[in-house]
């Protein structure tokens, strides 16, 4: 599904719940993260929300079931790369 469309799901589940859900303060430090990695993404609040959230989802939709352990493989790899951990 890599170049398509995302479709949203009729029926949210617990996986999608958590996405959607994920704080202002969550996102601003995976967004910082992510601009390490090339992410073009303005400096406030709701642009870091959106932007991680649309990640999140790419993700999802990229990765299936494997798309949590994708996405601690990536923030790893990022972090790692950019000596942030």
């Amino acid at each position: 599904m890599a170049d398509q469309d995302l479709v949203i799901p009729s029926v949210m589940d617990l996986e999608l719940d958590w996405i959607l859900s994920r704080s202002i303060v969550w996102c601003a430090g995976v967004a910082e993260v992510l601009r390490r990695d090339g992410h073009d993404i303005a400096r406030n609040a709701e642009s870091e929300q959106s932007s991680v959230i649309h990640w999140l989802l790419l993700l999802r939709a990229n990765h299936g079931d494997d798309w949590q352990n994708q996405m601690k493989f990536e923030r790893d790899r990022i972090a790692k790369e950019h000596g942030l951990i």
